[in-house]
């Protein structure tokens, strides 16, 4: 039997390397990925790493982070397969994630919840590719699901807005990624408030020029989708720079002194600007 490239670098490389070599039997009649799957409980009952110095502990931790972001997928990936072809049905169980619960000891919110994000991730392409890179969360997936199951005849329009929507999912947090699915869903009616947001969109534009001292003059506008998560953005960010500016107004003030905003060395405009010039800066 023959094992595919990464399983042959896996057991080639690493401290683990002789347990998981003397561990896949190529004779056995478990196929390999089962086997192999099974030595991440062997890697996981590793307990000491005193011999790691900072960086390495640094780098391994962000490996496993990463690493277990990807196998939860995988395994949800795993239990969509399972659940269309039935299985734990067949032991009694009313579904497939009732089974996995029950089997792997998890909440069945968890078990469900992989498998309803494997069947996003199958849905939307872009989505699924922006997740395999790191770019977004399994959380994100969860607002996009949800939109997804609860207006099924909205479909052919998120389809239509994917890219838009996984293009803000990027940028967010899976919180405020969860405000642009609410925007959205306002203005995807399709008894016609959608037209109003195609207006609104061919509406876009930003204009800026100089005027006769040098500065430099910004209007435009935004489609509310975009708007949302570009709002979104720069709030974060600006509640970021007046948390430093109330730091150092605290820091400079004179014992029994009180801090107010009027101290600041920034106005609420001032401190807005340079928030978005720092988002593109």
């Amino acid at each position: 039997m023959s094992y595919p490239l990464f399983m042959m670098v896996v057991v080639e490389t690493g401290s683990v390397a002789e347990v998981i070599r003397g561990s896949i039997d190529p004779d056995s009649g478990v196929p390999y990925v089962i086997q192999l799957a099974r030595q991440l409980e062997t890697f996981a009952g590793l307990q000491s790493v005193d011999d790691l110095g900072a960086d390495d502990l640094g780098e391994l931790l962000l490996v496993m982070a990463n690493a277990a972001e990807q196998l939860e997928t995988q395994t949800g990936h795993v239990a969509l397969s399972a659940h269309l072809r039935g299985v734990g049905k067949h032991a009694g169980s009313a579904s497939t994630g009732a089974w996995l619960a029950h089997k792997a000891r998890v909440t069945p919110g968890h078990a469900h919840r992989m498998i309803r994000r494997s069947e996003t991730e199958t849905a939307f392409a872009l989505f699924y590719y922006a997740h395999e890179s790191h770019k977004i969360t399994g959380y994100h997936l969860d607002h996009l699901g949800q939109l997804w199951r609860r207006h099924p005849g909205l479909i052919d329009l998120l389809y239509r807005d994917e890219q838009m929507l996984c293009d803000a999912a990027c940028v967010l947090s899976p919180a405020e990624f969860g405000l642009v699915c609410q925007k959205w869903l306002s203005l995807a009616d399709p008894e016609g408030s959608h037209d109003k947001f195609l207006r609104n969109l061919e509406r876009r534009f930003l204009a800026a020029a100089r005027d006769l001292d040098g500065n430099i003059l910004i209007a435009g506008q935004l489609d509310p989708i975009t708007g949302e998560a570009f709002l979104n953005l720069l709030d974060r960010r600006v509640s970021e720079l007046f948390d430093a500016d109330w730091a150092k107004a605290v820091a400079e003030a004179a014992e029994g002194e009180v801090v107010t905003r009027a101290v600041l060395r920034r106005g609420d405009g001032q401190r807005r600007l340079d928030a978005l010039v720092s988002l593109v800066i």
